[in-house]
């Protein structure tokens, strides 16, 4: 049975993913992926038809995770769609969307009950409504990321490591069994999903080591063991679907690290992450999380490790906060510990003024911070909105969404009357079949003329052959008064009709 606090993670989670059920640009090649193999199936013929044939993207990413996602919402779809639930792409999406936000609820509720077992479970009550009420990690679990595909096997990782199981050996001495697990799953993690989670695994190896709960010997038999099986498994999958010898983390690390290709997202100074993404996560908490450091020495074996990890990362010259989403849970534990901390340094009364204090300050963050999310995903509204425009002429209809719209939420499972309907979809009575193109090879005017629909940022590019249909605003920013500011963001404009007069 759920606890309550369990009850509200899994709560928190969905509401987020219900209030913003649209995607932004880095989570559609996983996204589109699922959706390819729920829709097309997995056969030579219906890999060609995959979105990745026609929109690679910079580098090559696997499609493990997204495999493993659609395995496990292709049983709620077909139990939604027999009953009628799912009958557009966007309900299919957020269906598909919940189900990445379950598992990764699950993997916080089975480190929050290891806690439970090694720090007490006041703590793990006081982790969980931290998690709860913060922004950042629960509004990204349902996120089709490879960060996102990750964060549940590092979980359940962690959680070996905060409380695991000790197994007596034939020689007397206690063998850590769920430790050296969790460096096989962090090694899985690591080299099928996102490479950057070797800089965790290794100050939390270093960590094991220099305690002994692990000898060198058994660390080495474990790395070399799950890295021959993530590479051949990541290898046989991806090189199926990319129609190619492919090792997807490797040409990603190879092109953005080695090569340096990172930077030309951004570049950050070294001190970003502590000095502006930890506070902003944490707010009031951060100063606990040093507190559980300094007292507490169960804290210290995963903060040492988390605060590594994140220094490792500051090394990178482009900084994003979900690098490090890994870590976001141990520092959570460390807070937490520090936070319960005053009971016996101080109070108990100090213990809920300070609990209250973070709470509310994280409530107040993440209100501000997910307002303005909600309304920030344009092209997604545009392409639900363009549904109502559809013409009563049966004829096929030609769309071009622009490279803006689809960066601001214009996913594939959005296409309305796109031919041929997936399975998991009603599909609409005697609608005309649309087309969508997303080609940014388009420059001049007349390169839109073949399509009877645009979706786009720029509508001014387009007027003397195109009317504007409708106009969907975007969040822009807070003014100092606190009062939010809209402008209209994307545009849904339809070839003009010639005058059978003219």
């Amino acid at each position: 049975m759920l606890t309550r606090a369990e009850v509200l993670l899994v709560l928190v989670a969905a509401v987020h993913v219900f209030l913003a059920p649209y995607t932004k640009v880095e989570e559609s090649f996983s996204l589109h992926a699922s959706r390819d193999i729920l829709a097309l199936g997995l056969s030579p013929p219906a890999v060609a038809q995959y979105d990745h044939i026609e929109f690679p993207g910079a580098v090559p990413r696997s499609f493990v995770g997204p495999l493993v996602l659609a395995g496990a919402s292709y049983p709620f779809l077909a139990l939604a769609n027999a009953v009628g639930l799912i009958t557009t792409g966007l309900a299919a999406q957020t269906l598909l969307r919940l189900v990445l936000a379950a598992l990764s609820c699950a993997s916080l509720i089975f480190l929050a009950r290891r806690v439970r077992d090694s720090f007490g479970a006041s703590t793990a009550q006081t982790f969980l409504l931290l998690t709860s009420t913060q922004f950042h990690l629960l509004f990204y679990a349902s996120r089709t990321l490879p960060n996102m595909f990750a964060f549940p096997l590092v979980q359940v990782a962690m959680a070996m490591i905060v409380a695991p199981w000790v197994k007596r050996t034939k020689r007397g001495k206690g063998s850590v069994v769920e430790v050296l697990e969790s460096f096989a799953v962090l090694t899985l993690a690591a080299v099928v999903m996102r490479l950057e989670i070797l800089a965790f695994l290794a100050p939390l190896a270093f960590e094991s080591l220099s305690k002994g709960v692990v000898t060198l010997s058994e660390l080495i038999k474990v790395g070399i063991v799950a890295t021959v099986a993530s590479v051949g498994l990541t290898v046989g999958v991806d090189s199926y679907f990319w129609g190619e010898w492919v090792w997807p983390e490797g040409a990603g690390i190879l092109f953005n690290v080695v090569e340096g290709h990172s930077s030309d997202w951004g570049v950050s100074p070294w001190h970003y992450y502590f000095t502006s993404s930890l506070p902003k996560i944490f707010g009031l908490g951060l100063p606990f999380a040093f507190l559980s450091v300094l007292i507490d020495r169960r804290a210290r074996r995963i903060a040492y490790p988390a605060f590594t990890f994140i220094a490792l990362l500051s090394l990178l010259a482009h900084k994003e906060w979900r690098f490090f989403v890994y870590a976001i849970p141990a520092i959570n534990i460390c807070v937490a510990s520090g936070v319960e901390s005053l009971r016996f340094l101080y109070s108990k009364r100090s213990k809920t003024v300070a609990l209250a204090a973070i709470i509310l300050s994280n409530l107040l963050l993440t209100s501000v911070a997910l307002y303005a999310s909600v309304n920030n995903y344009p092209g997604g509204e545009a392409l639900v909105r363009l549904a109502t425009h559809a013409p009563s002429s049966p004829h096929p209809q030609n769309v071009h969404i622009d490279s803006h719209s689809a960066m601001t939420g214009a996913s594939r499972f959005l296409h309305p009357f796109e031919s041929p309907s997936p399975w998991f979809l009603s599909p609409p009575s005697s609608s005309p079949n649309w087309t969508f193109n997303k080609s940014e090879s388009l420059s001049l005017p007349s390169d839109f003329l073949a399509f009877d629909f645009l979706v786009t940022g720029h509508p001014d590019r387009h007027l003397v052959a195109f009317d504007v249909l409708d106009a969907v605003e975007g969040f822009a920013r807070f003014r100092l008064t606190g009062k939010p500011v809209f402008e209209e963001s994307v545009w849904i404009m339809r070839r003009k009709q010639k005058d059978p007069k003219a």
